[in-house]
């Protein structure tokens, strides 16, 4: 028999699209499959559209009613639940082309890999971006291991490194890792102590995943905590990389770090958070004052700027 895979997919008030996920997920061509769904005290009709396809796949279908604890409580309980060799995840609105878990175990298998990785679709409201690919698939171990992190600072990589979903993980990925319970972005807070402790990551140059964003969704809101949460991961993933003590890494993060000091000290000052806003700047200020030699390696436009900033005329 070919290996179980685990897709676990976290759900909270997903009526409107999450019928459709589940239809992508059963109707992968690879057919060894747990799908997990942890309902996190939905108070819509997920818990009957989950239910009913338990009822209708019991061979494939686990399901998990939670009270109400967040997206991080729900994917640490899927992880639990979890028996398959490799684990793959799903958001409750989006979805997997029917090939996708097939393709992704091949190349896990043919390279054997930790994690493989590919691309995914943009959809916006009915308007389609498809994604921007290398020409060649690349291998990330070794003396190159840590050239993975470099895709967190390119524009065209950066949003596929920091998810779960458009990846198959070998199950040991996950023993000791566990997501931060009452954040935003725990899955970017996470990404890049599951890639360090993968030894061999492949990114493919295919894709399979559709992202499905909706003007009135979650996803479209930018509140003070879901960018205080993005803000704090940025800080963890610095502080992370930082001690790495690899001079193009070094250049990269604090160039990265600097600019969302920047920013979100003026999205703080925006929603009134004047308190928080001068903590950044206190972080900023100390960032800066040990990162004079890299800055010199950062175009002098932006070092101008963060150098503007450092000094208040900004």
């Amino acid at each position: 028999m070919s290996d179980l895979i685990s897709v676990i997919i976290p759900v909270y008030n997903g009526e409107d699209r999450l019928q459709h996920t589940l239809e992508s997920v059963i109707g992968q061509t690879y057919e060894n499959l747990e799908i997990i769904l942890i309902d996190d005290g939905s108070t819509d009709r997920t818990p009957f559209i989950c239910d009913e396809f338990m009822e209708k796949y019991p061979d494939k279908m686990v399901v998990k009613h939670l009270k109400n604890s967040g997206v991080s409580v729900a994917r640490n309980t899927g992880l639990d639940l979890a028996k398959g060799k490799f684990i793959a995840w799903c958001d409750s609105d989006d979805l997997m082309d029917s090939n996708m878990l097939s393709r992704l175990h091949r190349k896990i298998q043919e390279y054997q890999a930790d994690i493989v990785c590919e691309y995914y679709r943009l959809l916006k409201d009915g308007i389609e971006t498809l994604p921007k690919m290398r020409e060649k698939e690349v291998v990330y171990e070794g003396s190159n291991h840590d050239r993975v992190f470099d895709n967190f600072f390119d524009e065209v990589h950066r949003s596929m490194t920091t998810v779960l979903w458009d990846k198959l993980f070998k199950r040991e990925i996950f023993d000791g890792i566990r997501f931060m319970p009452g954040v935003t972005y725990e899955d970017k807070r996470a990404m890049h102590h599951i890639l360090d402790k993968a030894k061999k990551i492949v990114y493919l140059n295919s894709w399979g995943y559709t992202y499905f964003i909706s003007n009135d969704g979650i996803t479209s809101t930018r509140s003070f905590k879901t960018a205080n949460g993005d803000y704090e991961a940025a800080i963890d993933r610095y502080e992370f990389l930082i001690k790495k003590n690899d001079d193009t890494l070094n250049r990269l993060v604090t160039y990265d770090i600097l600019n969302q000091m920047v920013f979100f000290y003026k999205e703080c000052i925006a929603m009134g958070e004047k308190g928080r806003a001068e903590e950044v700047k206190k972080d900023f200020k100390k960032t800066y004052n040990v990162s004079t030699r890299l800055l010199k390696f950062i175009r002098v436009k932006e070092n101008f700027k963060f150098f503007l900033f450092r000094y208040g005329m900004i």
